[in-house]
């Protein structure tokens, strides 16, 4: 049975929004932003207040910022920096989201975040490809986007472990508030390191992550969907 509803719900859903206003005459990839690798340190110990995210929080902070060449050793996505930081909890005592942005030196205008899966539990960095893209080409952020994911709001331990369910705003978080605070969280940083929001503003995800997308569309349509697009499950 379980076998049976993977295949069904294994679907990736991408939703597209343009969060900024559009530079007339301007495509997204004609130009791309540039940012100095300089500007990256400055993301370190960057204070987001929480009236810049939608939801209940005690605002969030990027704790390190680190840039990384095209030429390091292993490197696949070209020359970017790399933000992680936490959404502080509303509660004290309830656990932080944390989130990762990734931030090109030559940036498209666009951004994409990623769902994560099954309970969520670790951090989605937005590194990778992303769920169901053919193989053999480049990453979102090799391309240009600007990446971004979270842990949902908890960290978990091996295989499904639902025990973070037992504090209140963890749960709440898993269920619908995780995206929409990754998302504003980041919206900050972007805004902070090329000095606009992104033109456009996609979501992807398989398995939880195609919920989060539904769940997300539905909830916050302002920010989070425009249009929609399935794409087929593997069999």
């Amino acid at each position: 049975m379980r076998h049976i509803h993977r295949q069904h719900v294994e679907a990736a859903l991408l939703f597209a929004l343009a969060v900024g206003v559009a530079i007339p005459g301007r495509a997204a990839e004609d130009t791309p932003v540039r940012m100095a690798t300089t500007a990256c340190t400055g993301l370190q110990g960057f204070s987001i207040p929480a009236s810049a995210i939608g939801l209940p929080t005690s605002g969030a902070v990027v704790q390190t910022a680190v840039a990384v060449n095209a030429s390091d050793q292993g490197s696949i996505n070209g020359g970017f920096c790399k933000a992680i930081g936490i959404v502080k909890p509303q509660h004290a005592g309830s656990p932080n989201l944390e989130f990762e942005v990734n931030l090109p030196l030559a940036w498209n205008g666009r951004a994409l975040q990623m769902g994560g899966g099954g309970y969520d539990g670790s951090l989605v960095t937005g590194l990778t490809l992303f769920t169901l893209q053919p193989p053999n080409t480049d990453t979102p952020l090799k391309q240009g986007f600007v990446t971004l994911g979270s842990d949902g709001g908890h960290k978990g331990g091996p295989g499904f472990d639902g025990s973070f369910a037992l504090d209140d705003e963890a749960l709440v978080n898993y269920g619908k508030q995780s995206v929409k605070k990754t998302h504003d969280a980041a919206m900050a940083v972007i805004r902070k390191a090329y000095g606009r929001a992104p033109e456009r503003f996609y979501f992807i995800g398989g398995s939880q992550g195609g919920h989060e997308a539904l769940d997300a569309a539905a909830r916050y349509p302002t920010t989070t969907t425009a249009s929609s697009r399935t794409i087929p499950p593997t069999t």
